[in-house]
């Protein structure tokens, strides 16, 4: 890519925090420095970053000889190691699982902190210890002391508010679902991928050490060959004026808690099942299905089980069941960070029940994703899992509605 007219190369950065360090260095003593936007064609004041190419710092001619006085003096002195700089996170959203798990977890974490809380009701963005409080979601977004930005918001503004944080360069940690159909997550994986910057599904559950546990005996041969998924997550939803409930607003059993099952499916037997079948009980007041049952075939008999409701009591279970035994996880999705969890396999006509200590589901996904943003790891979750999830839901989907007509992924 080409420097701009007037300027020239006064460095290249390792990673997208450092190059902003030495930017508000620069900035701090007047001058003007630039950074490329990746892929954008152009050079924009703060462009997204993602390698060391792509970090390469400019600035006027006329200013060359003091920038780089600046960067000698800085370097020399190391007082910073980008790589340990804390994430400026901002928080989008203060309903209760932002509030009473995804904050505190976010105030523990010595490698962040804690810049903005956004929400539209002030009451709540107050009290959890943020530099700053706003009613207007776009002040984090276009905040320049942000560096990511999670979003907790329903599922109806996950994909207008993750495409306004990624348009901005920020990295997103975004609540399941990313949103609401395979079309929507498509366009913020295309967001990201433009941008540069890391777009995450916020599938709390995957970070928890009883699904390592529960990879690990996979992959030791514990059960045998998988041949089975059974996943189910239900509860009992009484508020009728709840925002799941609303459909334009992402709502329904599926995209709320479905998602889970789906995704444990995914995690097991993979992204590709060859058809979808399904049966859901809708609402007749609002439409949105309340429970949904459906079976994902792989081929060759395999095939994952899915269960998900909001018109019953709690069922938060997964079983892989293979040709030598089964493994059970009973809290499969929801954990809690001050109880122990169990994963039990059940084979030879006996139970082995393997201990999981207490664990924050919550602070362990936090701080993978913290380290990926600061380039120090790869993201736990790849950009297009979300895209992946949202395209068997909507098979699915478009199956319950069709008296169960089975279907194939597109």
């Amino acid at each position: 890519m080409a420097i701009p007219d007037g300027f020239v190369f006064l460095a290249a950065a390792h990673n997208h925090l450092e190059a902003g360090i030495w930017k508000g260095l620069l900035e701090d003593e007047g001058l003007h420095p630039l950074i490329p936007g990746e892929s954008l064609g152009q050079w924009a004041p703060w462009g997204p970053i993602v390698d060391t190419e792509a970090c390469t710092l400019c600035v006027p001619a006329a200013e060359a000889d003091a920038a780089g006085k600046v960067l000698a003096d800085w370097n020399s002195n190391a007082l910073v190691d980008p790589a340990t700089v804390p994430l400026r996170i901002g928080v989008v959203g203060a309903g209760r699982i932002v509030t009473t798990r995804f904050i505190p977890a976010l105030n523990d974490c010595a490698d962040a902190t804690l810049q903005v809380v956004a929400s539209r009701e002030s009451s709540r963005a107050h009290g959890h210890g943020a530099v700053r409080v706003t009613t207007r979601y776009d002040d984090v977004f276009e905040a320049d002391d942000v560096d990511a930005v999670y979003i907790g918001t329903h599922n109806g503004l996950h994909r207008d508010q993750a495409l306004a944080a990624l348009r901005h360069g920020k990295h997103v940690l975004c609540e399941k679902p990313l949103g609401r159909n395979a079309a929507e997550c498509s366009e913020l994986l295309d967001a990201a991928r433009e941008a540069g910057v890391l777009l995450v599904e916020a599938f709390m559950y995957r970070s928890h050490p009883q699904v390592a546990l529960l990879q690990r005996l996979i992959a030791q041969g514990t059960i045998g060959t998988v041949r089975s998924v059974e996943a189910s997550f239900s509860f009992l939803l009484t508020r009728k004026d709840d925002v799941r409930l609303v459909p334009e607003w992402g709502g329904g059993a599926l995209l709320d808690v479905g998602c889970y099952c789906v995704n444990f499916s995914r995690l097991i037997l993979g992204d590709a099942p060859r058809r979808v079948t399904a049966m859901a009980g809708f609402d007749a007041e609002f439409g949105i299905d309340t429970s949904l049952s459906g079976v994902l075939d792989y081929g060759d008999g395999r095939h994952a089980v899915i269960s998900c409701g909001f018109d019953g009591g709690l069922r938060n279970r997964a079983l892989v069941s293979g040709t030598a035994g089964v493994i059970e996880l009973p809290t499969a999705f929801q954990t809690f960070p001050d109880k122990p969890t169990q994963v039990l396999v059940h084979r030879d006509g006996a139970t082995e029940t393997h201990a999981v200590p207490a664990a924050d589901s919550f602070g362990l996904m936090l701080a993978s994703f913290v380290d990926a943003c600061r380039g120090l790891t790869p993201a736990h979750l790849a950009a297009d899992e979300g895209w992946k999830n949202a395209r068997i839901m909507d098979a699915l989907v478009h199956s319950a509605h069709n008296d169960g007509a089975s279907g194939s992924i597109d």
